[in-house]
C-alpha cells in the first residue's frame, strides 16, 4: 500500500517530517504559524499535499493537536474518504527511551544534542540528502517521532535502530 506518515512536533513553532511506506524520509522542516488558525491551514496543506494516511503527534499543546485533527478531518471530507488519517500518539518518553541511551536521556542538554545527531543519521540513511548546517530542534524531533512511529507500525525494522560506535557515539558520515 502507499501509506504515508507525517510526524509533528506540536506547537505554533512546529517540526514536521514526512515518510513513505518504505521508510523513505521525503521531507522535514521547521515551520512557524503566527496563530492557531494559520496552523490549521498549514496542517491541512501538509496532510493533503503529502497524501498522509497516518499522523504521528508528539507534544502536549492541546489546541495545536485539535487543529491538526480537524485539518485531517477536512481533508478526508473533501476527498470523500471514509476515515481521516490515523492518529498515532507518541510521547517524548517513548521515542527517547527507544532511540537514546540511558546516559543521553539523563541530561536534558545531552538529550537534545544526541537527538539532533540521531536525526542527522536518519536523514542520511533514510532521506534523499545529507542535512547541512544547524538542525532545528523541532525539525529533528519530528524526524525522530516519525522514525519511532514507523518502527512501531513495522514499516521500518532496522536493527539496531541507531547505528553507534562501540563507545556508544552516534555514527555520522
Amino acid at each position: 500500500s502507499n501509506g504515508r506518515l507525517l510526524a509533528v512536533d506540536l506547537g505554533l513553532r512546529t517540526g514536521v517530517a514526512l515518510y513513505d511506506r518504505s521508510g523513505t524520509l521525503l521531507r522535514y522542516e521547521q515551520l512557524y504559524a503566527p496563530s492557531i488558525a494559520h496552523l490549521g491551514d498549514i496542517a491541512e496543506a501538509l496532510i493533503e499535499d503529502g497524501d498522509v494516511t497516518h499522523l504521528a503527534m508528539e507534544g502536549r499543546d492541546y489546541a495545536a493537536r485539535q487543529e491538526w485533527e480537524a485539518a485531517a478531518e477536512r481533508v478526508a471530507r473533501r476527498r470523500g474518504y471514509e476515515y481521516p488519517a490515523q492518529i498515532i500518539d507518541v510521547s517524548p518518553e517513548q521515542w527517547r527511551y527507544a532511540l537514546l541511551l540511558k546516559r543521553e536521556r539523563s541530561d536534558g542538554k545531552l538529550a537534545k544534542t544526541s537527538a539532533r545527531q540521531i536525526a542527522r543519521q536518519i536523514v542520511s540513511d533514510f532521506g534523499k540528502t545529507e542535512h547541512s548546517g544547524a538542525f532545528a530542534t523541532d525539525a529533528a524531533e519530528a524526524v525522530l517521532v516519525g522514525y519511532f512511529a514507523l518502527r512501531e507500525m513495522g514499516w521500518v525494522t532496522r536493527e539496531p535502530p541507531v547505528r553507534r560506535y562501540t563507545n556508544g557515539n552516534v555514527v555520522l558520515k
